[in-house]
Parts: structure tokens; sequence; C-alpha cells
């Protein structure tokens, strides 16, 4: 866990794909399971524009012994390529804390727009090797 907060830990990866050749497809989430979710619940899609550039995004959220678990997805068309950006934070319940108004509260919003508000996209100006 972070010193005075509830963030208990996460992941960040960056994924990229030529093979996607739009931003309608590029934008479009799959669900986790393969087919609607088990619980009846649809992972919330919308869309956010952060340092410029706009991505659609998509929210899940899972939960075991005390601990919630945020699943964020951000997925931009640049250049050619379809970028997926993911963060998977464990922000344990404050509640179960005896002084639980000593600990900050994580805010995975405010990490996710720190982390894409340095991301930036340039144009290759050189052309590609033709074999």
């Amino acid at each position: 866990m972070t010193p005075e907060t509830n963030f208990v830990g996460g992941q960040f990866a960056v994924f990229v794909s030529s093979e996607i050749k739009d931003a309608g497809t590029c934008n479009q989430f799959a669900s986790r399971w393969g087919g609607p979710r088990r619980d009846g619940y649809a992972a919330l899609v919308s869309s956010k524009t952060i340092n410029g550039i706009d991505y659609t995004t998509s929210s899940d959220v899972g939960a075991a012994a005390g601990t919630a678990y945020d699943y964020d997805f951000f997925h931009t068309f640049q250049n050619r390529r379809c970028y997926e950006f993911a963060f998977i934070m464990g922000l344990e319940n404050a509640g179960s804390y005896d002084l639980d108004c000593m600990i900050a509260i994580a805010s995975g919003d405010d990490l996710e727009a720190l982390i894409l508000s340095q991301v930036s996209f340039f144009i290759n100006k050189v052309a590609p090797a033709h074999p």
C-alpha cells in the first residue's frame, strides 16, 4: 500500500496495432468474458480528451477481500495505428480502517490523466523502405 493512501498497487500497459485500419474499429471494446457480462451490467464506455488527444474509454470494476480493482482502457487512433492504454489499479476500502479520515483516497482518474497528459504522437517524416 502507498503510505497514507488507499492505493495498493496497479499495472499500466500500452498496446499498439497497425492491423486495425480505422478509428471506428479501434474505438470498439470487447468484454473480458467474451460476451455480455455475467452480472448483467455493461461496462461503461465514454470518451475523453486529454492533452488534445481524443480517447474512447471503457471502465470496469472488480472487488475481493476489501480491495476494489478498477480496469480502465483508453483507445485512440493515431498515425494509422490503434493505441490502447490499459490501467489496473487496486484501491483498498478505507472504511475498514479505524481512522479512515486519516487515509487519503487515491483517484485513478487523476493518475490516468497525469500519465496520459505526457502522451504525444508525431508524424513520421521518413519514407518507409520498399522491399
